[in-house]
């Protein structure tokens, strides 16, 4: 992740209007804004030319900008030209989708200037799903300079106000062996194509994403609530703290919904590259497993067939997800739990379930819902965070969303 080396004293709406300028720059080299008003820097933030005015002499004393005045006519504040000797370091090789939602956010009216300044910071660190999870909540209050607090008020109205879904704060548990990084989700799917993309002339790929069934009724398998019928697992998440707990589950929860996206994307799109490995085992599911009725709806599974049929795999992309299942949990794709260390039963337990629910909800849904296409895809799922009853954590299923990313415009 790129880090601001901002003065810690500059405030949240000197750190938006230099994102601002940063963004007006004319490209990434270049470090000058030229010929720009007050007010035109007022409208593409949504500040107030007075606070605009005060938040670039507070740039200005502190020397991360030089201004060059230019009037029209001798009088009046005319149009100036802004050297940036320090930029806002925003990731610089996010996809032109990040970028044309960024466009669209700044156009919002229904948005606060704050809460517009933590939703470019997000989505410039966002991955093809809105899914940031390299940014923590600790990196992001010094990124944007805005209290834990304050960060913490707006997400909630941007939560209700569906920019995002939700986001889990992390921590430290040693049965993951490391620090567990912030997650947050963003709403990619609210943004339509025609509205990201005003100009006909429009000559590039754009990918976008489509949501498949908000509720997911037809997953009948809740990672929490399997996870509980572990004796050792449940055992072990009722000894923690709250927080502990809800990190516990919610990373859980993470790893197994981005490893399921990334094993339905291997299933489909090798189906559509006609890989015949992968179809005689899909075949021998359909047969033996998956009882699937004429209309396409599952009616029953044979779990000890499915349970059979997973461990017997030999693929190498199936061995590449489980290492990264590996590194994600434990830091090591090749962790071995054969250490003496007192917790190491349990985490061979959990990533043998989390193992069996990422193929579960891969194959469960790729039978119930996804059909073969003509170009490549890739999914993911997520969780509607803003759901989460908090008073019940360890017992409250979170709404599944599946997220698919498609060429939507063609050259």
């Amino acid at each position: 992740m790129n880090k601001n080396n901002l003065p810690k004293s500059l405030s949240w709406g000197a750190r938006y209007t230099l994102l601002i300028l940063t963004r007006l720059t004319s490209d990434l080299s270049n470090s000058t804004v030229r010929d720009i008003t007050i007010l035109q820097i007022a409208n593409e933030s949504s500040l107030s030319e007075r606070s605009v005015s005060s938040h670039i002499k507070e740039l200005k004393e502190l020397g991360l900008i030089g201004i060059e005045r230019d009037l029209i006519f001798g009088k009046g504040r005319g149009v100036n030209t802004y050297n940036l000797f320090e930029k806002f370091k925003l990731k610089l090789n996010f996809g032109r989708l990040n970028n044309l939602i960024i466009k669209r956010v700044l156009a919002f009216s229904n948005i606060t200037p704050i809460q517009k300044f933590i939703l470019v910071v997000l989505i410039s660190e966002a991955d093809d799903f809105g899914i940031v999870s390299d940014l923590g909540f600790s990196q992001l209050i010094k990124m944007t300079g805005i209290s834990r607090n304050a960060l913490k008020t707006n997400l909630k109205e941007m939560l209700k106000a569906d920019f995002v879904y939700g986001y889990t704060t992390g921590g430290n548990l040693p049965v993951f062996l490391g620090k567990i990084k912030g997650v947050f989700y963003l709403n990619f799917v609210g943004y339509k194509p025609h509205e990201l993309v005003q100009s006909n002339n429009f000559d590039s790929t754009l990918e976008v994403l489509r949501r498949f069934n908000k509720n997911f009724n037809f997953i009948d398998i809740d990672v929490i609530d399997y996870i509980n019928t572990s004796i050792k697992l449940k055992k072990y998440a009722t000894s923690l703290t709250e927080h502990s707990c809800h990190t516990f589950f919610s990373t859980i929860i993470r790893v197994v919904d981005h490893h399921s996206g990334l094993l339905l994307t291997t299933i489909n799109n090798g189906v559509v590259f006609d890989e015949k490995g992968l179809q005689e085992f899909i075949s021998n599911l359909r047969e033996n497993t998956f009882k699937i009725n004429i209309g396409g709806n599952i009616e029953s599974v044979n779990y000890v067939n499915f349970k059979k049929s997973i461990k017997n795999i030999k693929d190498s992309n199936w061995d590449e997800i489980y290492r990264s299942i590996k590194t994600e949990l434990f830091k090591d794709p090749n962790f071995n739990f054969n250490s003496s260390d007192s917790l190491n039963d349990i985490r061979k337990e959990l990533y043998e379930e989390i193992i069996y629910l990422v193929n579960y909800y891969a194959f469960r849904t790729y039978f119930q819902l996804i059909s073969r296409s003509d170009y490549p895809q890739k999914f993911t799922f997520i969780r509607d965070y803003n759901c989460l009853d908090k008073q019940n954590r360890t017992n409250t299923s979170m709404p599944m969303i599946l997220l698919e990313t498609g060429l939507m415009l063609q050259r």
